[in-house]
């Protein structure tokens, strides 16, 4: 359902679009949400991060945000998976508090990180994350805090 806000007028004012919020999840991330296109979402994995929390990925996600901008992980599903899993290191995203990068270092030394935002659902009383991209670098960027490196627990 689409409601209008700001419809042109004699001042020029131009129409904007506005989607209805998606409906609530009655039992989990994901479940009982739709897309834009108000098709169901789907999910494309579910996995334990390091701590233990779920973190979802819909494929409506995968396919704009990895296969489409990094087109390089397209068929990496699986390596995704292990950094969310399996980290080598967790940092603190500096403009995000929600936002953990996850990261291995592959074959090649490039660094693969994996955006994971994190949510609370306070009527479930649990956290849960979707992943928000996943990318390939060489160096790492400054200004995130380290909040976890493996074999340092």
């Amino acid at each position: 359902m689409l409601a209008l806000r700001g419809a042109e007028d004699d001042a020029g004012a131009v129409a904007t679009a506005v989607r209805a919020p998606s409906p609530e999840c009655s039992r989990g991330p994901y479940r009982g949400r739709v897309s834009k296109d108000e098709q169901p979402v789907a999910p494309l994995f579910r996995v334990l991060d390091y701590e233990g929390i779920e973190v979802v990925c819909t494929v409506e996600r995968w396919g704009a945000k990895v296969e489409q901008q990094h087109s390089e992980l397209a068929h990496r599903q699986q390596d995704v998976m292990n950094a969310i899993e399996r980290p080598r290191m967790v940092l603190q995203d500096r403009y995000y508090r929600n936002r953990k990068h996850h990261l291995v270092l592959t074959a090649a030394g490039r660094w693969l990180r994996v955006v994971v935002e994190y949510h609370e659902d306070p009527r479930a009383g649990r956290v849960w994350g979707m992943l928000v991209t996943a990318f390939e670098h060489r160096r790492m960027r400054s200004g995130d805090s380290l909040l976890y490196r493996a074999g340092e627990e």
